[in-house]
């Protein structure tokens, strides 16, 4: 299981795992940074990320905790003016739109604007650590605004309980016309991880339909006057409050970051000219923004714009790039976050690695597919670009078209055989890898490259010795490659080989890493108590909870923390680490399998009968049917609730608590034959259960089986002899 978590694309990322610590800046702290406030979101959070398209939630969560959320009160009116003036453009920029998400960097004048403008306006900041008042704010408002008339209110509120960014996902997912009402000034990426496509208007974004096409000229001269205007008022002031300066440089990168992204649009709908345009004039804006930099100096260079500028563009590259250390913005990844969007190859393939990794797939092909339009490259190096984009971002069969398309031009491409490899052994298709391994072999693929897909190989067909002896070769000769020490792993806890796992792989982990904190080390002792039985449950459920605080990109870690939480019992843990996990992944089945329970434990009916649907939605199980009938059964909506615990014996003939549920639910229809003959089954099954016997119990009684409910009561041990009032009083009748 471990090994699932170390893909054969992923090498590089795991032998170099960087640990990134960004503190929540405070206004008022002497040595706040002015690069505190940018949105350094994903750059930190999605580090933390390998979920499917949705595990985006706990990275924009995250990525919060470094957003502003104090408004600028204690700045004085007259130094401020430049952010009322801002304020009073943007919501120009809004027309008939009256929402606004924001990071919290302009509320208060953003409000006091649009009062003087009596222009409607609602605010949903997104705090990460909102107060009960700003809850029941945003709960009032999903239950009274017009715009949530057709909505899911159950689904809405649910999610506003894992906090303010699920619930603005969700209701983007949900609402295709948000687009028409709604702009976001805070992450762009809330648009494309909801389905829509960002639109830089100014300092916000507005979104349409991804399958949409904005209309680019109004746009283009909207965004031309609005930024001419905001540069001005952005530049340095001598002497100036701090917090002044501060709010002066985090709307300076704002900007920047619009106006690169707009130009970006530009260059894909094949506009240079206009682009060119923006870039000589936001460049100079900001002079920290790297991606301005870059993408000014090499379109200019590719069409040849201003040959005489060119020196001075490339110099202006190396300024942002100095500027951009000193501040604290380091790598590809950070640089694309902050800045914006680049359209080289080179930061491409930078991109695609730095995204891909960290699992965020719709938002990654988003990026890095703007980027490959752009491209120059033709021919099989494009082919092998699209193939390796598609293949991180999980469009398997699309990577398989195009290396399918190389090999007809160059039958012995290694790259394009080596990726083949990957997506059989991916697929699990055993014999097709195999095929491919060996035509690996005939095409003269070094023995180091193929070591990993024979592993993985013999692992498929079941030859756990000979995959045993690989693997003990490759950690002896590649000890920092993490992939052969979590599927070493993997085989030994499969086994009964623990004691190896304990003395051998750990101590070799632990001493190729030099880290006995390493994510991979929690996980592979996690999994290790748990394989050592239920007295170290408790021990390994940290031991995995530590892992994914290192990295939560281990959905199989979490599958397991899920799994050990049910066999805990134990209700508060069970709720909480499916809060944790949702807020990665709201559609993960298991974890709204869990809430689903735990809320119908705690007799919250609608928002439990919710969690259990999206459960059901995403990965259909016998339990979590079971638990949606036992539900509606609570809610008196017998008919569907009794088709619901048919499906679960269906899908698991037998299930006790499905044959349980649905002799109470024949009991409630007044149907007590049926009901004893349900109950009878549930509890021949587990005698030991005390509810199971007392539902037989119930039926009997209503039956009027005097003898069959004596032996009943006789069966039962009288220290479980606790009956209900209402059915001891009907026993006390008979």
């Amino acid at each position: 299981m471990l090994a699932i978590c170390f893909g054969a694309d992923h090498k590089e990322e795991f032998n170099h795992e960087k640990n990134y610590s960004i503190e929540d800046s405070d206004l008022h702290d002497d040595d706040a940074l002015p690069f505190a406030e940018i949105d350094i979101y994903f750059a930190f959070l999605l580090k933390k990320i390998k979920v499917p398209a949705a595990l985006l939630l706990l990275a924009m969560t995250i990525c919060l905790l470094i957003t502003p959320w104090r408004n600028h009160r204690d700045i004085s009116p007259t130094k401020a003016g430049f952010a009322d003036q801002i304020a009073a453009q943007m919501l120009a920029t809004m027309k008939q739109r009256t929402i606004l998400i924001t990071n919290g960097l302009l509320d208060n004048h953003l409000l006091i604007q649009a009062f003087r403008n009596r222009q409607p306006l609602t605010l949903i900041p997104l705090d990460p650590r909102p107060d009960r008042k700003q809850i029941n704010r945003l709960t009032h408002l999903i239950e009274t605004h017009p715009l949530f008339g057709t909505s899911n209110h159950t689904r809405l509120k649910n999610a506003l309980s894992l906090g303010v960014v699920p619930f603005v996902l969700e209701w983007l997912r949900s609402d295709k016309t948000a687009g028409e009402h709604v702009m976001i000034f805070a992450s762009p990426e809330l648009w494309t991880g909801s389905g829509f496509t960002p639109i830089p208007e100014g300092l916000a974004f507005g979104g349409i339909p991804s399958e949409s096409a904005p209309s680019v000229e109004p746009l283009y001269q909207q965004n031309i006057e609005f930024y001419k205007n905001i540069f001005p008022l952005l530049k340095e002031v001598a002497n100036e409050p701090e917090v002044c300066a501060y709010l002066r440089r985090s709307l300076q990168i704002k900007a920047g970051f619009g106006a690169n992204e707009f130009g970006v649009l530009l260059e894909s709908m094949s506009m240079p000219e206009k682009a060119y345009q923006l870039y000589t004039m936001a460049a100079p804006g900001d002079p920290s923004n790297v991606s301005l930099a870059v993408n000014l100096y090499f379109l200019a260079a590719s069409h040849q714009f201003d040959p005489e500028a060119l020196d001075s563009y490339k110099k202006q590259v190396q300024i942002a790039m100095e500027n951009a250390q000193r501040s604290g913005i380091r790598g590809f990844d950070f640089i694309l976050q902050n800045f914006g969007s680049i359209n080289q190859k080179e930061f491409y393939m930078q991109q695609t690695r730095a995204w891909a990794s960290r699992g965020v797939r719709k938002i990654s092909r988003d990026k890095i597919g703007r980027a490959l339009a752009l491209s120059k490259y033709t021919g099989i190096p494009a082919l092998l670009e699209k193939a390796l984009v598609d293949r991180h971002t999980g469009a398997m069969e699309q990577a398989e078209s195009c290396y399918q398309a190389v090999l007809e031009q160059d039958p012995d491409n290694t790259e394009a055989i080596i990726g083949m490899c990957t997506l059989t052994i991916s697929a699990a298709n055993t014999e097709k890898a195999q095929q491919w391994v060996q035509r690996a072999v005939e095409a003269g693929v070094e023995p180091e490259e193929l070591r990993y897909p024979e592993i993985a190989v013999a692992l498929l067909r079941g030859k756990r010795q000979e995959a045993f002896e690989l693997l003990q070769k490759a950690t002896k000769e590649q000890p920092n490659d993490l992939r052969y020490w979590a599927m070493l792993a993997d085989i030994l806890l499969a086994g009964d080989d623990a004691r190896l796992v304990e003395f051998q792989v750990l101590g070799g982990m632990q001493k190729a890493l030099n880290n006995a904190d390493h994510f991979l080390v929690r996980a592979v002792r996690g999994q290790l108590l748990r394989k050592k039985g239920v007295a170290f449950y408790r021990e390994a459920r940290l031991e995995l909870l530590r892992a994914l605080s290192l990295n939560a990109e281990l959905p199989e870690i979490w599958n397991a923390v899920c799994e050990l939480n049910l066999a805990i019992n134990n209700p508060i843990f069970q709720e909480a680490d499916a809060r944790s996990l949702l807020a990665i992944n709201p559609d993960h089945a298991f974890a709204n399998y869990l809430m689903g329970s735990a809320l119908l434990a705690r007799g919250a009916l609608p928002q439990s009968e919710d969690f259990l649907r999206r459960s059901i939605e995403n990965q259909p199980t016998a339990m979590a049917h079971n638990d949606l009938a036992e539900n509606l059964r609570q809610q008196e909506k017998l008919d569907e609730a009794e088709s619901l615990a048919q499906r679960a014996i269906e899908m698991e003939p037998g299930l006790p608590p499905a044959l349980d549920t649905l002799a109470c639910i024949y009991f409630d229809k007044g149907r007590f034959g049926e009901s004893e003959k349900a109950a009878a089954q549930a509890a021949a099954a587990n005698p030991e259960n005390i509810i199971y016997q007392l539902t037989l119990l119930r039926a009997q009684t209503r039956l009027g089986d005097r003898q069959a409910v004596k032996q009943r009561l006789d069966a039962i041990p009288d220290h479980e002899k606790n009956i209900p009032e209402d059915l001891k009083k009907e026993i006390q009748a008979l």
